[in-house]
């Protein structure tokens, strides 16, 4: 079974896209970047989900450092905006190494079309 790896710093986020994928797939979660480092390292995970706008470091730098040291693992980058709703750094983390983005609001089929396709 395929491993994701759900990074948010918002639980009912994680727990609501746990929700939707855990028949399909083994899910783990993170709450920060540096958790989801020390578990990239711990674990075979063929997909992360990660926000872009946690505190502390944030999911472009995840995405940096992914690339960098787990190349093979797919990364879907999902964002509704900053805090401010002015930017959207989605564009960015596809050039640094985001293998697909999704603005948030998504519904549940575009999420398991990604995954999917970024599983396979």
């Amino acid at each position: 079974m395929k491993k994701i790896m759900i990074l948010d710093d918002d639980p009912q986020l994680r727990t609501m896209l746990k929700s939707m994928l855990n028949n399909m797939y083994s899910i783990i979660e993170a709450e920060d970047v540096d958790q989801a480092i020390k578990l990239c390292k711990e674990n075979d995970i063929n997909l992360i989900i990660t926000d872009l706008f946690m505190p502390g470091k944030s999911g472009l730098d995840l995405i940096e450092e992914i690339k960098k040291s787990h190349p093979h693992i797919n990364i879907l980058a999902v964002s509704g905006g900053n805090y401010t709703k002015s930017c959207d750094f989605l564009p960015i983390a596809e050039i640094i190494g985001a293998n697909e983005t999704l603005h948030k609001p998504f519904t549940m089929g575009e999420l398991r079309e990604k995954v999917r396709v970024l599983t396979q």
